[in-house]
C-alpha cells in the first residue's frame, strides 16, 4: 500500500505492508510482520483479521510508532474484517499529494 506522508512540510512516497489472515493468528505471524516491515523499510504493517483474532495482533505488536508533521501512527495495526465492511479507517495519514499541473498540491483528500 502506498501512502503519501508530509514530512518537513514535503510530500514522501511512503510503503505499507498489508498482511490479511484468512484462519488462526499466531504471535509469529505478527512478528513475521514486524520483521517483514523493517526488512522492506516500511512505514507500517497491516495485520487484516476476523475480530475474534485482534487480541493476538494487539498483545504480540510491538510499540513502535512512526510520524507525519501531524501525528504519530503504531507500526504495526490490526485491522478487522468486520471494521474493513463497517468502512471504519485505519490510523494512517490523510491522504495527500493530488497533482494539479505537475505540482503536488498539500490539501487533503476527504
Amino acid at each position: 500500500m502506498e501512502l503519501d506522508v508530509v514530512r518537513n512540510a514535503k510530500v514522501q512516497r511512503e510503503y505499507a505492508i498489508v498482511q490479511v489472515k484468512g484462519g488462526n493468528v499466531t504471535p509469529d505471524s505478527v512478528k513475521a510482520l514486524s520483521e517483514t516491515v523493517r526488512r522492506l523499510d516500511a512505514v507500517a504493517g497491516i495485520m487484516v483479521c476476523f475480530e475474534n483474532q485482534m487480541r493476538t495482533v494487539n498483545n504480540q505488536r510491538s510499540q513502535e510508532t512512526w510520524s507525519d508533521d501531524y501525528e504519530d501512527y503504531p507500526v504495526i495495526q490490526g485491522y478487522s474484517v468486520e471494521a474493513l465492511l463497517d468502512d471504519r479507517p485505519l490510523r494512517l495519514p490523510r491522504r495527500y499529494g493530488n497533482r494539479h499541473g505537475g505540482k503536488i498540491s498539500s490539501m487533503p483528500l476527504i
